[in-house]
């Protein structure tokens, strides 16, 4: 009931709508059903990462401790896969109303990638800076992250999940590196 009022409350002072809906059973089902009508799942990394399977809607996984203060920045991880373009058109609402985006285009497959989604984006009256970075021995969800942390990013977007969940489990992966380090919100889609 707390939580309800406080959520209730912040809507309220923000004049956004919401639903809200109390249900006992298997919390990643349960929110897996109801998120499929939702445009946007707010979810603890944890969770997050379940539901960007269950759901077909864009997750986003808020980080314990993270306060975000307003979406003002954001830096798009594009590498020009179906998951982060169906990342980038789930955010696109979100990334029309920042004050600055950038594309982050890490070891880019040929040298328009990042300018193609630009012009994507510029369509949508969005402009944005495009950054290509050569990753080396780095992880790269480490780099997005620290990319993400130095551009001073409020959120970031990306595709989730670009190999098996099995291969990223085993081998490790940037979705999942991302999920267990970021100190932002993180808008993901598969």
């Amino acid at each position: 009931a707390a939580v309800e009022a406080a959520a209730r409350s912040q809507a309220a002072r923000v004049g956004a709508k919401i639903d809200w809906r109390c249900e006992e059973g298997d919390e990643v089902s349960v929110a897996g059903v109801h998120a499929r009508y939702a445009d946007l799942v707010v979810a603890a990394p944890d969770v997050a990462r379940e539901l960007v399977f269950v759901s077909a809607s864009p997750v986003m996984a808020i980080p314990d401790g993270a306060t975000p203060n307003g979406l003002k920045r954001a830096v798009i991880a594009w590498n020009g896969s179906q998951e982060a373009a169906r990342a980038v058109r789930d955010a696109l609402p979100l990334i029309e109303a920042v004050e600055s985006a950038e594309v982050l285009v890490i070891d880019p497959p040929r040298q328009e990638i990042g300018t193609d989604i630009a012009r994507r984006l510029a369509a949508h009256g969005i402009k944005v800076d495009v950054r290509e970075r050569l990753s080396g021995d780095a992880d790269i969800g480490g780099l997005l992250l620290e990319e993400a942390r130095v551009s001073g990013a409020d959120f970031l977007v990306m595709g989730a999940y670009g190999h098996s969940r099995l291969r990223e489990w085993v081998l490790g992966g940037a979705t999942e590196e991302v999920l267990q380090a970021a100190k932002i919100p993180v808008l993901m889609s598969h």
